[in-house]
């Protein structure tokens, strides 16, 4: 859903270990993601967090994003949020491979 993100002004959210992490990244994917809610990691999500999110979204003019990690941890949503997927990319892939040899 990445690709559904573009041109949209996002409210980010996730509880994974380095939260930042994941909403800089979407930034230097392009997505616009005006701000960035970070949560503890595994974060059991409650209807309230997703109350206060929706409206946090909602005065912002802006779509709700998070990672699939954090998408599959919601509650049942009548509007699930954008959930973008990570990848891991190696700087130096080549001395990962020399390192796992």
């Amino acid at each position: 859903q990445a690709a559904a993100a573009r041109g949209r002004r996002l409210l980010g959210f996730a509880g994974v270990g380095r939260p930042q992490k994941a909403f800089d990244s979407w930034r230097a994917a392009g997505l616009d993601v005006v701000e960035g809610v970070g949560f503890p990691d595994h974060r059991p999500y409650g209807a309230a967090d997703w109350a206060a999110l929706r409206s946090k979204a909602q005065s912002m003019d802006a779509t709700l994003a998070t990672t699939t990690k954090d998408a599959a941890r919601l509650p049942a949503l009548a509007h699930p949020p954008l959930a973008i997927p990570a990848a891991l990319e190696w700087a130096d892939a080549d001395r990962l491979d020399q390192l796992l040899q």
